[in-house]
């Protein structure tokens, strides 16, 4: 063999390691954190800093990579301590570190029959926080139509903003307020509260009622007017029978007009 082939043979070998040793630095593992590659039936967990489990995501298909990615046919189950856990499911998520936008026919459901409807929801894992804008909230005898929705997953407690009510009982009760406040078993209404039903209607600046329907009380500057009859009050409750007036007491009626033991 010459000298000028063993060179030849010598610089082609070195070559071949230079591009080998070159491609296994630059050449992404499908191991590696910065590798995207899609992914079907995805099932994902959270965990809090003590071991916990804070969430279990599951997916038809998507990717993510260091905490951001889409995925693709979605539900969420949010764990909390001592109560079953919250679901959110959705066509899409999209997350970027700490937060995820879900979107596309979101529904979220709570183990009390609380379901909640929207086009998209803000979940923020750190903060322990689902936020939209509007939204309609589904229960046993009523249903909520809101501006801008935000919930807290730790108390399980919501606020509300431009709010719409409508309470099935045995005369359907429409409510209107700025805002509201949902608890676990109940709805605060405040400001400028405005309740129409065939009986009549009713003002104030707050009402709560149970989810059931069963309870509505209503307190500050309480006005009702109806068929033969207009009164004021510093708090009332609205019951199947009629409406019970309390606190500085003022009614206009037609006695002729009232039956029963309806106006009391």
């Amino acid at each position: 063999m010459s000298r000028t082939t063993k060179i030849l043979l010598l610089a082609a070998g070195v070559l071949s390691g230079a591009v080998a040793l070159f491609l296994t630095f630059t050449r992404p593992s499908i191991l590696s954190p910065s590798a995207a590659a899609e992914a079907i039936d995805v099932v994902m967990r959270g965990y809090s800093a003590a071991g916990d489990p804070t969430w279990e995501m599951r997916a038809a298909r998507g990717e993510i990579v260091e905490r951001e990615g889409t995925l693709v046919d979605v539900a969420v189950d949010l764990f909390q301590r001592g109560k079953e856990p919250i679901r959110v499911s959705a066509d899409r998520l999209v997350r970027e570190g700490q937060t995820a936008l879900l979107e596309g026919g979101v529904r979220i459901e709570r183990d009390d029959g609380l379901e909640i409807e929207t086009d998209a929801v803000t979940w923020r894992e750190d903060a322990e926080t689902l936020e939209s804008g509007e939204t309609k909230l589904s229960y046993e005898d009523g249903e909520l139509q809101a501006d801008r929705f935000d919930y807290d997953l730790r108390t399980r407690r919501g606020k509300l903003s431009g709010v719409a009510v409508t309470l099935n009982r045995e005369d359907e009760l429409r409510v209107v307020s700025e805002r509201a406040e949902l608890a676990e078993d109940a709805l605060t209404l405040e400001g400028s509260v405005h309740a129409e039903s065939a009986e009549g209607t009713l003002e104030a600046e707050r009402l709560t009622a149970t989810l059931d329907g069963d309870s509505i009380a209503l307190s500050g500057g309480v006005a009702a007017e109806g068929e033969g009859f207009s009164a004021s009050a510093d708090a009332a409750d609205v019951r199947e029978d009629g409406w019970i007036l309390r606190g500085n007491v003022l009614v206009d009626a037609d006695l002729s007009k009232l039956g029963g033991e309806r106006g009391s």
